[in-house]
């Protein structure tokens, strides 16, 4: 987006009838109600006026292909938006983080990393809508437990090698001894790339001279009809 939006490209905005306001249709009923050109409008009525803030909500939308796309779009291109502004986007942005961690869930009741699944559920909602790679390490439990989700590198995980001290010092720090790996993959295909293996065996490896045990590497990819969106490494045989 090179151009600044302007709601309705100039067009004349009614005056919509307070019974119709999304504020009005949220007190009377729930948020369940709204649609999501509605409720995007909510966080923008401070900024834009209730019926404005309607509009410049639905050319967002359509902007970005639809709500599932939203959290893909930077600060600046939300700001970019005539009517929303730095403090605009500011908003959206904070409440999609706000969305993201009730979905990881409660911070103080840790959830437990038992399977491969539980896993990729947890890292899609902290990892699965950003445009470039970041790696993690989850440290766990003697009960698979999570204490900390450390991010380790964030940029194109190929391009450079993965230290091992980077990913095992906070783990050492946490008297950790067993973690799980995890990337994503911004292209949407969780096959792994022999980069990802080499690195993972790389630093199974030194987890064993330290005496912290590696469980898994799970690689997010893009939910999409009849395919997994992640790749256990330690499942598809690729722990050696």
């Amino acid at each position: 987006m090179n151009r600044e939006k302007t709601p309705g490209h100039g067009a004349a905005i009614p005056c919509m009838p307070k019974h119709e306001t999304p504020g009005f249709r949220l007190a009377e009923h729930s948020p369940d109600y709204l649609s999501d050109a509605e409720l995007l409008s909510l966080l923008l009525k401070g900024y834009a006026g209730s019926e404005r803030s309607l509009q410049i909500a639905r050319e967002v939308i359509a902007d970005c292909g639809g709500i599932s796309n939203l959290a893909e779009m930077t600060h600046a291109e939300l700001a970019r938006f005539s009517g929303i502004g730095e403090c605009g986007a500011e908003a959206i942005q904070g409440a999609l983080a706000l969305a993201r961690r009730l979905q990881r869930g409660d911070p103080i009741d840790k959830p437990v990393m038992g399977s491969p699944q539980s896993v990729a559920k947890y890292m899609l909602s902290v990892i699965g809508h950003l445009r470039q790679e970041e790696f993690h390490a989850l440290l766990l439990s003697a009960k698979n437990r999570l204490i900390k989700d450390c991010m380790i590198t964030r940029g194109l995980v190929n391009s450079a090698p993965i230290h091992a001290r980077e990913v095992f010092r906070p783990a050492i720090q946490e008297c950790c001894s067993r973690i799980i790996l995890a990337h994503n993959h911004p292209s949407g295909d969780p096959e792994p790339s022999p980069q990802d293996i080499s690195t993972t065996n790389t630093l199974i490896d030194a987890g064993k001279i330290i005496g912290i045990e590696v469980l898994d590497h799970i690689i997010i990819g893009k939910p999409s009809p009849g395919s997994p969106f992640w790749c256990s490494l330690l499942e598809n045989g690729f722990f050696k």
